[in-house]
């Protein structure tokens, strides 16, 4: 590294940082920094969805109703990082199940009681292919076995490296409830009371830089391939996490009013 008589820095480049620039595209467009380029790219975003609910309202008797509500959503997205070299999916389902049963007792005393499940799992910037063949290739791999790894330049994008390079999770959450209301009314007073139980379980599977990721200080330190630290995820040391947790609430409200509802 040297300054010529005009004060311009000259850098020789590493081979290693030369053979990285294959995945860093050209700039479309200058800045007042002279060693700075915006790249400006118009990535195509595909998104899919399905969705549809459905709703059944039963009479089982004459004091009985029962309701029950289906819901499913399914949304399928694909999108390019910022530097156009991979293709990145982030698919999103969600279903939900309500039944309710109301049962009438006598003309003062209504109770409902509701079951419901919900799930949702969305898998979350999984690596779906590549736009820039450089993108899989694994001579440029800092791990045995992957892509570019990720580069983190301070006051430059982040580049997100090759195919499977960068961190994408897979969350799952499951949730179970059971509620009852029961509401009574005599006199002066509606009294109502109930209870309420959920179920909670989210899974996180979260793969954290399996290509690896280099820190540079700034730009002459990555083409000089003066790294501040390297990280990594090791395959085999990637576990899951299972939170669970469980509510129990309940209640119990009294309207009283000065004088009896007319009927």
């Amino acid at each position: 590294m040297y300054r010529d008589r005009a004060g311009h820095m000259h850098i020789t480049v590493d081979p290693a940082a030369a053979a990285e620039l294959v995945m860093f595209p050209n700039a479309t467009r200058g800045t007042s920094v002279l060693d700075k380029g915006k790249f400006i790219n118009s990535g195509l975003q595909i998104v899919r969805e399905n969705f549809y609910t459905v709703r059944v309202d039963h009479k089982l008797a004459t004091n009985d109703n029962l309701f029950g509500t289906y819901l499913f959503d399914d949304t399928d997205l694909k999108q390019p990082d910022p530097f156009n070299n991979d293709i990145l999916n982030t698919h999103t389902r969600r279903q939900t199940v309500v039944l309710q049963e109301s049962h009438t007792f006598g003309a003062s005393v209504v109770n409902a009681a509701r079951v419901g499940y919900s799930r949702t799992h969305a898998p979350n910037l999984t690596p779906a292919g590549a736009i820039n063949p450089a993108a899989l290739l694994t001579s440029l791999g800092s791990m045995p076995g992957e892509t570019a790894p990720m580069m983190a330049i301070s006051g430059y994008t982040r580049n997100q490296g090759g195919v499977g390079s960068a961190p994408y999770f897979d969350h799952t959450f499951n949730n179970y409830q059971f509620a009852d209301d029961a509401f009574w009314s005599f006199g002066v007073h509606t009294l109502k009371f109930g209870a309420n139980i959920e179920r909670m379980q989210y899974n996180l599977v979260a793969y954290e830089n399996p290509g690896g990721r280099w820190n540079f200080s700034n730009l002459a330190a990555f083409l000089t391939n003066n790294a501040k630290h390297f990280e990594a995820g090791i395959p085999s040391t990637i576990t899951p996490r299972e939170l669970r947790q469980t509510l129990v609430a309940g209640y119990v409200q009294d309207d009283w009013r000065f004088r009896p509802i007319s009927r």
